[in-house]
């Protein structure tokens, strides 16, 4: 923003080559985060674990990237469920471990997603006892 004013009182004032500097800083800048974007998305299509996930949910929101940050929580969603599918005590120490680093980076949406499928799985144990 502060360099958008200064180009457009460089144009105003006829300082061309104030205003061309200005422009060319907003084209950097702009390159600049375009490539932290795809940083952003290439980390959501390598990661692995699901806390892996939760640090790309936790950056994106930090940096007010919803599309990413919508896109790493249905990731997460999606991988939640398949390790809480497996039925195994490291899948579930996964889904654990992740919602401990939702907490810590205070990834609210991540932190909802983990929060309610280990609800879930909670609820389904007490009722397969019950049965």
């Amino acid at each position: 923003a502060d360099l958008e004013g200064l180009r457009d009182a460089a144009k105003r004032l006829g300082r061309n080559d104030v205003a061309e500097l200005a422009q060319d800083a907003l084209t950097m800048a702009a390159l600049a985060e375009e490539a932290k974007r795809s940083e952003a998305r290439a980390m959501l299509q390598d990661a692995e674990g699901l806390s892996e996930v939760v640090d790309v949910i936790s950056d994106a929101t930090g940096q007010g990237w919803s599309d990413i940050a919508d896109e790493a929580v249905g990731v997460l969603r999606t991988k939640v469920e398949a390790a809480l599918c497996e039925c195994d005590s490291s899948a579930l120490s996964e889904v654990v471990a992740a919602h401990h680093v939702a907490k810590e980076k205070n990834a609210h949406a991540g932190l909802q997603v983990t929060r309610d499928a280990l609800a879930s799985r909670v609820s389904g144990f007490f009722r397969s006892q019950d049965a």
